[in-house]
């Protein structure tokens, strides 16, 4: 359903097909089970973007609109760094990546099957180490895992 209001007759909604898919993009990615904001922050903290508010200001200048506060970022951050196999490491109050997150930024290993996952996408629970729905990047939709 989500996806036919994405893709079918926008006029009377012009701007719901832009939400709907970026909420659709913090499905676990079928290529390494990253949501997009975690996998941007993996990118920013890889470019040298290291502390909390620069990461939190330049993660906002990624999006199209504004898509989340202050405190649901900061829990996308905790969680990669708060992990069984952490993909970040904190120092003070600088953040790194780990080698496991190069290696699920490099879609070497996947997120969730080493950490598992328990997030709530609208009426979706996503629990364990299988994500039954991921999103797909390049047919731009979602599928089941």
């Amino acid at each position: 359903m989500i996806e036919y209001l994405m893709w079918h007759d926008p006029a009377a909604l012009p701007f719901l097909a832009g939400a709907l898919e970026r909420h659709l993009e913090q499905f676990p990615s079928v290529e390494n089970g990253l949501a997009r904001t975690e996998r941007q922050i993996i990118e920013l903290v890889e470019q040298a973007v290291r502390d909390f508010p620069s990461l939190f200001r330049a993660g906002q200048k990624r999006e199209e609109r504004i898509f989340m506060g202050k405190a649901a970022f900061r829990h996308y951050v905790k969680g990669l760094s708060n992990c069984r196999y952490p993909l970040l490491e904190q120092a003070g109050d600088t953040f790194a990546l780990t080698r496991t997150g190069r290696d699920v930024r490099a879609a070497r290993t996947d997120h969730i099957h080493l950490n598992d996952i328990n997030r709530w996408l609208g009426g979706v629970h996503l629990d364990g180490f299988e994500a039954l729905w991921r999103w797909d990047g390049r047919a731009r939709r979602l599928v089941p895992h």
